[in-house]
């Protein structure tokens, strides 16, 4: 396939529907290996939770917003699209997004998403940034159609985001996907238990199925930690979280919305090593972002907050690490 030339036709941006849990769009990339440790904050970039499947608005939005946004940073950025939970309709695996009345898409349409995406921010970046794409979905009531398996829903999971991947290498745009969103129970009874069974719950099967793929590229766990959790019967142990967080090619990306956040992803990696590839907050400001806190919601620590606060802490407790790339923010 033929390289894609930067910079060409320009298509009007299409406005994005915002619905209950706004989204649209958003990235792309490549790591960068640590060169000594780390000590600033990188930029924050955008990430999103799907409420339009729309291929030509992923383009334009990319183009349009996105792709200018990563380029002035000229570094290394990660943006997460978050597709919803996982479901299983018309013979196929796919998500239930966050559009009114939380309609199914399949994973060839998410596919084709990711794949117009990444066109639009490639046509709207210089050579500056790299962006690292996350095809993000969640454990919340997975396959509630009751049709396929979770684990099922894992191993097509790997296959979509290899399929992306493929073709930006086909492309020369050569970046790489990640995947997957594990949230534990945070109040909701339908947010899934962790724990290993008899029978495993549908979480590590979901891990299970991703990771049994030889498919599978990294993936990344940007949920939280709470432990236990009473609302949800108390079902999650440090041991589940870092094994959703750290087994395979999975990698943590904590939520680091507020301190108690922060200081629950802390007492887990006390006890078990796991190496963070960032933090993840959500403020619904607009940009640019308040280096501090948010103004909505109210009091949540802002990207670089959360990053100086989390990279302080793993220092204080003894676990710090070499680097902490990235710092998005969904909404």
């Amino acid at each position: 396939m033929m390289k894609l030339l930067r910079h060409g036709t320009v298509f009007s941006l299409v406005a994005i529907s915002t619905a209950a849990v706004v989204v649209a769009v958003s990235l792309l990339i490549s790591t960068r290996s640590a060169l000594g440790a780390q000590t600033t904050p990188p930029p924050y970039s955008h990430s999103w939770y799907v409420t339009n499947v729309n291929g030509n608005d992923w383009y334009t939005w990319a183009h349009n917003v996105d792709g200018p946004l990563d380029n002035s940073h000229c570094t290394n950025s990660l943006v997460i699209l978050d597709f919803g939970q996982p479901d299983y309709q018309g013979g196929t695996y796919g998500t239930i997004y966050f559009a009114p009345n939380y309609p199914f898409v399949s994973d060839l349409v998410i596919i084709y998403d990711l794949e117009n995406y990444s066109n639009g921010w490639y046509q709207g970046t210089g050579n500056c940034p790299r962006l690292h794409l996350v095809a993000g979905t969640n454990n919340y009531h997975e396959i509630p159609s009751g049709g396929g398996t979770p684990s099922g829903a894992g191993s097509a999971w790997a296959d979509s985001v290899r399929a992306v991947q493929n073709y930006l290498v086909s492309n020369g745009t050569s970046w790489q996907i990640t995947a997957d969103d594990m949230e534990q129970p945070g109040g909701g009874q339908a947010w899934d238990c962790a724990n290993p069974g008899p029978p495993k719950s549908p979480t590590r099967s979901f891990i299970d199925g991703y990771n049994g793929n030889s498919n599978r590229t990294i993936l990344l766990d940007y949920g939280t930690a709470w432990v236990p959790n009473p609302a949800n019967g108390s079902c999650w142990s440090a041991a589940d979280v870092a094994y959703v967080a750290y087994t395979g090619l999975d990698y943590p990306l904590p939520e680091i919305y507020f301190a108690s956040a922060l200081n629950s992803w802390i007492s887990v990696r006390k006890s078990y090593y796991m190496y963070f590839k960032g933090v993840l907050t959500t403020c619904k400001d607009g940009d640019p972002l308040p280096s501090d806190y948010c103004s909505n919601p109210s009091g949540w620590y802002a990207p670089t907050l959360a990053w100086n606060a989390f990279w302080y802490n793993l220092a204080l407790n003894g676990v710090s690490q070499s680097s902490l790339d990235y710092a998005p923010n969904i909404k």
